[in-house]
């Protein structure tokens, strides 16, 4: 019954052997290098590097959202600057001076620091 069940099966019947095959009568080396496996077949192999594909996107975008979303609620960065003609803040980066000189950047990386498990 098992051998209707595995693909490419191969049935081999030692008379008068019972459950215990493995004795002085049978060589199971012999009987595995001449049947159609073949340990020393590399191209049959996976390789988890070459071989990885991406997952379907529906199966990433749901990663994303059930994983990422929560923390990307939670701590996503605000960006600010400041308005040069009316010297209000806005939200978001388009208020950058366009400038060749240095600019200071200032940021607070996380509150409470969440990302270190507090």
């Amino acid at each position: 019954r098992l051998g209707k069940l595995l693909p490419n099966c191969v049935k081999m019947e030692i008379p008068e052997a019972g459950h215990f095959v493995l004795d002085t009568r049978v060589n199971l080396t012999e009987i595995l290098l001449d049947s159609h496996i073949d340990p020393f077949d590399t191209q049959k192999t996976y390789d988890p590097v070459k071989d990885w594909t991406l997952p379907p996107d529906h199966i990433v975008q749901a990663v994303l959202k059930k994983r990422v979303g929560p923390l990307r609620e939670k701590a996503s960065p605000v960006f600010f600057s400041t308005d040069p003609v009316s010297g209000k803040r806005r939200q978001g980066l388009s208020h950058v001076p366009k400038i060749e000189k240095p600019l200071l950047f200032v940021g607070n990386h996380q509150l409470f620091g969440q990302d270190l498990g507090m």
